[in-house]
């Protein structure tokens, strides 16, 4: 495996009338698909948490760690999608545990902001799809 390279993981967000969920597909530097999260849709107004990671696989060829990510205002599509007045910056966000993490655990610090990266969700808008909405974009971040 390239243990200098990306591990990049595809997102999808779906949501329609008060029903929504997060689903993704994990690759290894490789581009080898290495985990995936499906679910049923959810109801309700709070958000959905996601846990990426690694599945079916040795210690050795894994993630070392997990991505949690949740879908913030997953059934108010006002609240997640960008207009004029309300930029992307304030709906989608990524940050690592470095900033926030206790510093008598640097075992939890594994990636600094500057490691981790996703897609410009300008480019990545929500479409419509029968009677829901959906967005995919991608994230990555180092390998080890």
């Amino acid at each position: 495996m390239d243990k200098s390279g990306k591990w990049v993981v595809a997102i999808n967000l779906w949501m329609e009338n008060n029903s929504a969920k997060i689903e993704w597909v994990l690759k290894d530097p490789n581009g080898n698909e290495t985990g995936h999260g499906k679910m049923m849709p959810v109801d309700g107004k709070g958000d959905i948490p996601t846990t990426i990671n690694s599945q079916g696989r040795a210690e050795e060829h894994s993630m070392p760690f997990q991505i949690h990510a949740w879908f913030i205002h997953p059934t108010e599509p006002t609240k997640a999608r960008m207009t004029e007045t309300s930029t992307e910056k304030e709906i989608f966000f990524i940050n690592s545990c470095y900033q926030f993490c206790p510093p008598e655990h640097p075992e939890y610090q594994l990636l600094k902001p500057s490691d981790i990266n996703c897609d410009d969700l300008n480019e990545a808008d929500w479409y419509k799809e029968g009677n829901a909405v959906k967005r995919d974009f991608k994230c990555w971040w180092k390998g080890w």
